[in-house]
Parts: structure tokens; C-alpha cells; sequence
């Protein structure tokens, strides 16, 4: 497969997007749950090799911040957010959250169908309180909002902090 050549098996090529008029599209890496758990990871460090060595160019530029989306919106470029679909993919770990994040992943569904250490589709929870403390306590995971949401998630369970 060509990102930048009319291909029926991509959901959304280059060719697509320009005859779309569509200039940002995010890019979701999704990994199967049939995955095995150990193998999520690297499953999206593989997709996002793959953006950076075949989708990222001149024509179609990563997006990592507000101001790089200003710039390609005023600019008329194309680019693209990267994002994971389903937090089962991190496998449990905010090591592997912040890594995604210095490779340009800025964008996480918490469910995708099947529940997960962090969410699930139902009413129930997979999360203890001190769990979702501990993971709120995380110095490192401020940086990224990831305490906010855990937060959040909180709140609406009506948990006691």
C-alpha cells in the first residue's frame, strides 16, 4: 500500500483526502483485542513507525501541538494527529502512555468495545479507588491530562478522594 498513490484498502490516502478537501485527519492506531496482552504495545510503536517512515512528509506533516494545527490550517497544509483507539493497548502502563506521547500520539479513546484496566462499556468499574488514586498521584502523567481524566472518571463514579 501507497499512503500517497489511489488505493481502495486504505480508508483514508492521500488522494482521498485532497479530493475530500479534507486538511487534518487523525490517524488511529487500533489494535485488535485478539492482540495478546505483552504484544499491544508494540503493536502501535510499529503503526506509528509506519506513519513517520511512509505517511509524514512535506505534504502531510505530523501535528503535535495547537499551534502546529493553527499553522497547517492557516497554511492550507495537510497533517495529521495520531491517535490510539482503546486504552487495552497500554496495557496497563503510563510508562507506555508518555512514550507514545514523545512520538507524537496525542489523542486516546478509553474503550474500543471491550472493557480494559481503565474503563469498560458497561456501568462497572475496573478500577479500585486506590488505583485510580495511585494513577492520579502519578507526578509524570500530569503532563499529560492523564490525572485530569482519571479525575474526571472519579468524580463520575462518585468516588471519595
Amino acid at each position: 500500500m501507497d499512503f500517497y498513490k489511489e488505493d481502495k484498502l486504505l480508508h483514508s490516502g492521500f488522494t482521498a483526502l485532497e479530493k475530500g478537501n479534507v486538511d487534518i485527519q487523525v490517524l488511529a492506531c487500533f489494535v485488535p483485542s485478539q492482540v495478546p496482552f505483552g504484544r499491544r504495545f508494540h503493536t502501535v510503536l510499529e503503526m506509528i513507525d509506519i506513519f513517520y517512515q511512509k505517511v509524514a512528509s512535506d505534504k502531510f506533516r505530523p501535528i503535535f501541538t495547537k499551534g502546529d494545527l493553527a499553522e497547517c490550517v492557516l497554511k492550507g497544509q495537510k497533517g495529521a494527529i495520531l491517535f490510539v483507539e482503546g486504552a487495552h493497548a497500554l496495557e496497563e502502563s503510563l510508562v507506555q502512555l508518555r512514550t507514545w506521547f514523545r512520538l507524537g500520539v496525542r489523542g486516546m479513546t478509553l474503550t474500543w468495545n471491550h472493557g480494559n484496566a481503565l474503563a469498560s462499556g458497561n456501568h462497572s468499574r475496573n478500577l479500585t479507588d486506590e488505583q485510580i488514586r495511585a494513577l492520579i498521584a502519578n507526578d509524570g502523567a500530569n503532563r499529560l491530562d492523564v490525572c485530569r481524566l482519571l479525575y474526571r472518571i472519579g468524580e463520575a463514579q462518585g468516588l471519595d478522594r
